[in-house]
């Protein structure tokens, strides 16, 4: 539901989404990931978003709020990436449906049957897709070299006792 006056850029993470990236975060804690850069678009979700999943790492990662990522098309989400500066590692593109959905599918064309699956029935908010890519420079980024080593839903790092799709 919008937030009072139907601004959708200040419309707020529910809790279940606060609780979601918090277990996100623990996640990312557990699994060792590495974040130097944070790419969040400028609606108040994706950043509360990267405030609960920071709240529970240990992280000094840089945070660039952008305006072009507010509902952007996955052209614009790599015109973002290609962008970043060559001394930024790794970063987490924190935006919204269609495009990141988008730009997740077409990054997933090595992955195996079980991912593709997955991507083309739906991507749900705090899904997290990470890819490797070997790159020198972020210029350099391209689909067709990058490869999808893992996709996590909320189901998968922070799933009730008996999660539906499980049954």
């Amino acid at each position: 539901m919008p937030a009072t006056g139907g601004d959708d850029k200040a419309r707020a993470l529910t809790p279940k989404g606060k609780e979601d990236l918090a277990a996100l975060g623990v996640y990312l804690g557990r699994k060792n990931v590495a974040l130097d850069h944070i790419l969040c678009s400028a609606a108040q979700r994706t950043q509360q978003s990267w405030e609960q999943i920071q709240s529970r790492l240990d992280t000094e990662a840089d945070l660039e709020i952008n305006e072009r990522l507010y509902n952007a098309s996955q052209d614009r989400l790599l015109e973002e990436i290609y962008a970043l500066p060559d001394d930024v590692e790794s970063v987490l593109l924190i935006a919204h449906n269609p495009g990141i959905h988008q730009l997740a599918f077409s990054l997933a064309h090595q992955a195996g049957e079980s991912i593709l699956g997955r991507l083309s029935r739906s991507f749900s908010p705090g899904t997290l897709v990470r890819v490797e890519s070997d790159i020198q420079s972020w210029a350099d980024f391209d689909t067709s070299r990058a490869n999808v080593v893992e996709l996590v839903d909320p189901l998968d790092y922070n799933a009730p006792t008996t999660p539906a799709r499980w049954m």
